[in-house]
């Protein structure tokens, strides 16, 4: 029933937009220009994609109860166990949080090093200092396109607490960045 519900909405919703094919012109007019792709520019430039996005209300909080922490995420995410993590999971959005072991780099230069170190083709750092901690983003190519990766390091009520995430979307990296930034105790 519920495949019925679902095929009966994707079928509206293809007649109502008309598949987003625009009409051709008329014989004697020229063809209206066309737009970048708007996900080119954003796989650029992940971080401006977010910043000119229009304002939205402020994204809920989840619970991540088993550290009493706390974290914006996109409406509808879940957060489960995983292998003595957290990982938030929901529309836009994968990240893992957990407790930052004595194995986690304690400082950012160490954490892009690293990275560098590992992965090929390391390109876009973004390196941000928090009050509290340290945060970056990069990209690079792999197999199965471009990876878009934030990594974390945050001291909340002394503990420390890594949030990180390999995303396949500038939104997903966007989405990650918030969350990460966000973690507060609950």
């Amino acid at each position: 029933m519920k495949m019925i519900s679902l095929l009966s909405t994707l079928c509206l919703a293809l007649a109502v937009t008309g598949c987003g094919k625009k009409d051709a012109p008329a014989e004697g007019e020229k063809a209206p220009a066309t737009e970048k792709a708007p996900e080119k520019a954003a796989e650029k430039a992940p971080e401006k994609a977010a910043e000119k996005a229009p304002e939205k209300a402020a994204a809920p909080m989840v619970d991540i109860t088993a550290f009493g922490l706390k974290a914006t995420a996109p409406e509808g995410t879940n957060v489960s166990e995983m292998m003595g993590n957290q990982m938030l999971q929901g529309p836009g959005l994968v990240v893992t949080v957990g407790e930052a072991g004595d194995d986690y780099p304690k400082d950012m230069a160490a954490a892009v090093k690293d990275m560098k170190d590992t992965y090929d083709g390391v390109e876009n750092v973004k390196e941000e200092t928090l009050a509290d901690g340290w945060l970056f983003s990069a990209q690079n190519k792999g197999g199965m396109g471009t990876n878009y990766w934030v990594k974390s390091l945050r001291t909340i009520d002394g503990k420390a607490y890594k949030c990180e995430t390999t995303a396949s979307s500038p939104e997903q990296m966007a989405n990650a960045i918030a969350a990460c930034k966000s973690l507060a105790k609950k």
